[in-house]
């Protein structure tokens, strides 16, 4: 007892603890900081190459990557499949292929990117085959001059794929989905894919990931139907968080593909700012669908970020961008 009534002792005992506290307090604000390096942002001054890398959980991120300079199609593929493969490291992130160089050819014509494989390829693990056949489809498809993929082996088209025998239907399209639940053998092409977009959080920072629901296509025979189907998921708890909740929302179709969205309060932030998180997995989310061209929002009160009368698109949104 005597050693804590000395007063120098307890006085530098008050020390090491401010200290301590000080400490936390930087810790929390740089992990904040951190937080904020990846946010969705337009940027009309910068190309971005979209890589589809594989997190500790298994499920595809989409990291938007600055380009030093403007490349066709042909050679961002060449650089995308640099990053499946693992020439370029990505920390936090896995590749798919053990083996570099997994292409001999790569051809762009008529909307379709074609990749002739070689045995490299084979250099994935089974279990992933699913991810990766996503994550080549997606990757190349973000290029407006390329609709479809198609792909082959040693010249020869494949209509599954080798090591865990997931079926092909070639041409290969978006359709095929992201991030699903599904087993790598479930039927990919007797099925709508629905895309949400969600929020993650890896080591503190926010990324918006895609991820597919399968659904009876006779289920989604209107455009009301699929807005329905989209904000259904958007509002459910799922494996990736939002702070969206059910019913905030009013949702009106106009013309020329545009869907009005009047946000109500549980939209809006504690300082009367829009959610930009959950608006911007709104607009990626509802601008998938084929029938959807662009997104206009109405506010119920004058709030900050809530711009009326514009209309948004994701072709204007840059997002997870790797500084």
């Amino acid at each position: 007892m005597q050693w804590f009534t000395n007063r120098p002792i307890r006085k530098f005992v008050s020390f090491l603890i401010a200290g301590s506290l000080t400490c936390v307090f930087l810790l929390l604000v740089t992990n904040e900081d951190k937080e904020s390096e990846i946010r969705m942002q337009t940027n009309e001054n910068m190309e971005y190459l979209q890589v589809y890398l594989m997190d500790e959980e298994q499920m595809l991120i989409p990291l938007a990557i600055a380009q030093e300079e403007v490349q066709d199609s042909k050679s961002q593929i060449e650089v995308m499949l640099g990053y499946l493969s693992g020439e370029q490291k990505m920390d936090g992130f896995s590749s798919f292929f053990s083996k570099e160089d997994i292409y001999d050819t790569i051809e762009v014509r008529d909307a379709c990117a074609i990749l002739d494989l070689n045995e490299n390829f084979l250099s994935y693990e089974p279990e992933l085959e699913l991810q990766m056949l996503e994550s080549i489809v997606w990757g190349c498809t973000q290029f407006p001059d390329v609709k479809e993929v198609v792909l082959t082996l040693e010249g020869k088209k494949l209509t599954t794929l080798p090591l865990a025998q997931t079926p092909l239907l070639q041409p290969l399209t978006r359709a095929i989905g992201i991030n699903q639940f599904e087993s790598s053998n479930a039927s990919l092409h007797d099925t709508a894919s629905i895309l949400v977009y969600g929020i993650k959080n890896i080591d503190g920072i926010h990324y918006l990931v895609p991820k597919s629901r399968r659904v009876d296509l006779q289920e989604m025979a209107s455009l009301e139907s699929q807005v329905a189907a989209v904000i259904e998921d958007l509002s459910i708890s799922s494996s990736l968080s939002s702070t969206m909740q059910r019913h905030a929302l009013e949702i009106r179709l106009l013309e020329e593909g545009i869907v009005e969205l009047t946000l109500d309060q549980s939209m809006y932030s504690s300082d009367q700012s829009i959610k930009k998180d959950d608006v911007n997995a709104l607009i990626l989310s509802l601008c998938a669908l084929n029938d959807v061209n662009g997104i206009q929002l109405q506010c119920t009160h004058l709030v900050q970020g809530c711009e009326e009368q514009k209309i948004y698109t994701s072709e204007e949104l840059q997002y997870n961008i790797l500084n």
